[in-house]
């Protein structure tokens, strides 16, 4: 396995309800040519007794749009939130042969008080999607568990790729624990 290291600007900063909007970028080259990653964190309507947040991004490669991703929290009537985990954000060749995944993961909110988030894990390659999605798991103080029993469960372009698979499965323990 090959990580492509390649990334020549990233932007990273801190994405939560509070914030009016936020965004993600990246940009790099490679054998593909020039690739750019947009993704884009904005608070929508917010009511007396509700909150939404949307996720919207996109994968442009010389100039043509490869992928897209549109998800959201609508009508929360506790804490909502969506958070880019930026660590997971990464280019692989999985079997140096030029199949390179773009891979990222988030967490969709919509909870009151300690309660475990949604958490989707995406992999993009030539406009084609995989996704893993599961519950986090939240670790108290006292170390007491909530969430993150069942394991995430892949769609169906991701069952049908075992080495993708694999690794995703692999890393999913790395961002899907969270200490409260």
């Amino acid at each position: 396995m090959k990580k492509i290291s390649a990334v020549i600007l990233l932007i990273l900063p801190a994405f939560n309800s509070a914030a009016e909007e936020s965004t993600f970028k990246a940009a790099w080259t490679d054998s593909n040519g020039n690739n750019v990653v947009n993704l884009n964190v904005r608070n929508g309507l917010k009511g007396e007794d509700v909150g939404s947040i949307y996720l919207s991004g996109e994968g442009i490669i010389n100039d043509v749009q490869s992928w897209k991703v549109r998800d959201a929290v609508e009508a929360c009537p506790v804490d909502y939130d969506i958070t880019i985990y930026p660590e997971t954000f990464e280019f692989i060749d999985l079997q140096d042969h030029g199949g390179n995944y773009l891979l990222f993961a988030y967490r969709l909110l919509c909870v009151g008080g300690v309660d475990p988030g949604e958490i989707k894990y995406l992999a993009y390659q030539d406009g084609k999607k995989y996704a893993l999605r599961g519950e986090e798991k939240i670790i108290t103080p006292d170390e007491n568990t909530y969430g993150g029993e069942d394991p995430p469960k892949p769609d169906y372009n991701l069952r049908n790729n075992k080495p993708l698979l694999n690794y995703m499965l692999n890393k999913w323990p790395s961002f899907s624990i969270r200490l409260y």
